[in-house]
């Protein structure tokens, strides 16, 4: 990796830096009269190396990624729960020049359906999800752009779906809900935080101007109603319309402040405001 400008690199010092990524994964599957259980994980190793005569390897953080799921369909019935752990490592040019944690993700869900008769499936799915040490981008800081480590965040939330499928046509009915809150049950040693909800208040003076509203993200919708509806016209030609409703977010716009003369300059002004919901059409033609 070669540095902008022919800069330092803080992790090595130099306008040079060499790194490594080792994984390794393990699966299995039983399967029972009651259940079926998949349980794996992956093991993976970051770090960074230097080459003289002899390569010296100095690694830099290793994470486990376990995973397991119980599954099973009785007759017209079908569950599925998962519990799996995952995590995302910042860019290597990220980590050379400014070099943070990776962020950790914990993961819950539960599905259940049934399957009303030949034509008709409805199924309910329920998700929470944790990370730890989120890694976010904060502009203008110090008068540059810089990536951090946010302490904790997570959503929680919910989806329902309809289908209804024949020889010549199928229609899916999706409702999803969700909110920016939701159950700590596995404690991270960095988070330091108990089994409890947690909305995520933010704290720090910033991070609380960029989201006003503690159970709903920037940018992102609570609600959202989508209908897609696809038919056969012909042997060759098939008709695909979907329909979305999205509700409202908040979200940022950026303006340049002139001078008194109106003239352009570098001061930026950040307004947070509602976006209204709306509806999407979307028509697909296939032959």
């Amino acid at each position: 990796l070669l540095s902008d400008y022919q800069q330092n690199f803080k992790i090595t010092n130099t306008p040079f830096a060499s790194f490594y990524n080792q994984a390794y994964f393990m699966q299995a599957m039983i399967k029972t009269d009651l259940f079926n259980l998949t349980i794996g994980g992956r093991y993976d190793v970051f770090g960074w190396m230097r080459a003289n005569n002899i390569i010296h390897y100095y690694p830099l953080y290793n994470a486990f990624s376990p995973r397991i799921g119980i599954t099973k369909v009785y007759n017209k019935f079908h569950f599925k729960f998962l519990v799996s752990k995952a995590f995302r490592a910042p860019s290597v040019g990220i980590y050379a020049d400014n070099p943070i944690k990776p962020e950790t993700t914990n993961i819950q869900e539960m599905e259940f359906g049934y399957k009303l008769n030949k034509k008709m499936f409805v199924t309910c799915n329920i998700f929470n999800l944790n990370i730890d040490n989120a890694i976010i981008y904060l502009p203008y800081v110090n008068d540059s752009a810089k990536y951090f480590n946010y302490k904790q965040t997570g959503t929680m939330g919910v989806e329902l779906e309809f289908r209804y499928k024949t020889e010549k046509m199928y229609n899916t009915l999706n409702y999803s809900y969700y909110h920016s809150g939701s159950m700590v049950f596995f404690n991270s040693p960095d988070s330091g935080q108990a089994t409890k909800f947690v909305e995520y208040k933010k704290a720090d003076e910033y991070i609380s101007k960029i989201n006003r509203n503690d159970r709903q993200l920037l940018g992102v919708p609570n609600h959202k109603i989508t209908l897609t509806s696809s038919v056969n016209v012909s042997k060759k030609l098939t008709m695909t319309n979907t329909l979305a409703y999205v509700s409202s977010c908040r979200g940022y716009s950026i303006y340049g402040i002139p001078d008194t003369l109106g003239n352009a300059t570098t001061n930026i002004r950040y307004d947070l405001h509602k976006i209204n919901g709306y509806f999407l059409w979307n028509v697909f033609l296939e032959y």
